[in-house]
């Protein structure tokens, strides 16, 4: 069989909430968590990882201070995970966060950021000092030999820092530290990734709510044979987080198969497929819930009239690609850097046919995906310094090509798209491995 493999890098989190269990009825009410309540969440969380994680990072990456310029709430979007819900930013504004021996020093500078006064020290501009002489005036307190700023042409989620806020740093920076400035980029990409062991849960509960939310919209609740349409399923998982207020981080795609020659022929002809008995169907999608990003795949199988099952080949295949992302999970361990996660995933593979992977970071921002021509290639979408922090969320998609029976029957790719928590303990999949589709009678 032909096996396409690939692993997508996800951003793990959080410790603390009742363990959800995969089952929609489970987030119903009040079980999903309001508005406040997940500000509330964020607010702790940040506390906790400015306390605890970042002055780990600084120290392991060689960055003495770490400077974010922005302007308004629209600024860099970095400004949103360093602060609480309540910010907003007014005009131009800075976040100075420096690492000292005692503890990590705050400093929020600008109008907007009084919500903060808990976490930072919030300085705001006035006709004797302004944005510059504040920002200069706490340099020269903290002495920093390097200064780290949002400014990097391989990873967006460092490149922040405007075009017109370099040119204010250029105009207005004191010039003892015009030459300290580096790139945040490693900075940015552990503090992206790597987790505290109290986010966990957290991570864990908005994977839990969109296999919920795809278990719901693939059923006889949403599905009806020969009436429901893919653009439907589309509007369905879409609905339903709206109902949630929740955002959908990853557009859903589907993806359905069916013994016979009119599916070609319906895609050449670009209609709105209608689903149909004996249909085998794919829909997978991520949601951004309690500010983490996630994405999974459910398979579900159309019961034709008479059937109460679906087709063994069916199972058999979910299983064996089951097995290959065990096997894969279990090579996976805290500290790996890219070479070691390739080469655990190769491993896994020994035997198949073709394998290819793709990698895709996501939690709490989302990337473009890296596309590589086989599972030995680089890992280009990691810096090569970076290493996996305990806690980090992986998502496997695993696809293999299959010929069902029948003489007639065409080939199909059979896809399983699920998360990973890489812990010190070891690397668990978040919820357990479709080995079987859903069933819609």
């Amino acid at each position: 069989m032909r096996f396409l493999v690939a692993t997508f890098v996800l951003i793990a989190l959080t410790t603390g909430c009742k363990a959800f269990a995969p089952d929609f009825a489970e987030f119903g009410g009040a079980r999903v968590r309001d508005i406040r309540d997940r500000a509330a969440q964020h607010d702790t969380m940040l506390t906790l990882r400015l306390d605890t994680l970042l002055p780990v990072l600084m120290e392991r990456v060689g960055v003495d201070c770490w400077l974010i310029v922005a302007d308004g709430s629209n600024g860099d979007v970095l400004v949103s995970l360093l602060t609480v819900r309540a910010t907003r930013l007014e005009g131009k504004g800075a976040l100075l966060l420096c690492n000292q021996d005692s503890a990590l020093a705050r400093i929020a500078l600008g109008d907007g950021f009084s919500s903060n006064a808990a976490i930072y020290e919030v300085f705001e501009p006035s006709d004797e000092m302004t944005l510059a002489g504040l920002l200069n005036d706490h340099l020269r307190a903290f002495k920093p030999g390097s200064i780290a700023v949002n400014d990097s042409l391989q990873f967006p989620a460092a490149d922040g820092l405007t075009a017109s806020n370099a040119r204010w740093l250029r105009d207005h920076l004191a010039p003892e530290f015009s030459n300290r400035l580096i790139s945040s980029r490693p900075l940015v990409e552990s503090f992206l990734a790597e987790q505290i062991s109290s986010e966990a849960p957290f991570f864990a509960e908005s994977v839990r709510l969109t296999v919920a939310i795809l278990d719901e919209v693939l059923s006889d609740q949403v599905v009806v044979a020969s009436g429901t349409s893919l653009l439907d399923l589309d509007w369905a998982f879409r609905d339903r987080a709206a109902q949630l207020d929740v955002e959908v981080a990853y557009p859903p795609r589907t993806v359905v198969y069916r013994p016979s020659s009119t599916l070609e022929a319906e895609h050449r002809m670009q209609l709105d497929l209608k689903l149909q008995p004996g249909d085998l169907v794919f829909l997978s999608s991520g949601i951004r819930y309690l500010g983490y990003a996630n994405r999974v795949g459910r398979w579900a199988y159309l019961l034709p009239t008479g059937e109460s099952t679906a087709p063994d080949w069916v199972n058999e295949g979910l299983s064996r690609l089951a097995d290959v992302a065990e096997r894969t999970a279990e090579l996976i361990k805290v500290g790996q850097g890219s070479a070691e996660v390739l080469e655990a995933t190769r491993s896994a593979m020994v035997g198949l046919v073709h394998s290819s992977t793709v990698i895709d970071r996501v939690g709490r921002l989302e990337e473009g995906s890296v596309e590589l021509e086989s599972v030995a290639a680089p890992l280009r979408g990691w810096g090569s310094a970076y290493r996996l922090g305990a806690n980090t969320g992986l998502a496997f998609t695993l696809s293999t090509r299959m010929q069902p029976l029948g003489p007639s029957a065409p080939p199909m790719s059979l896809l399983l798209l699920d998360t990973v928590l890489v812990s010190a303990s070891g690397t668990e999949f978040v919820v357990p491995l479709q080995r079987t589709p859903l069933l819609i009678d």
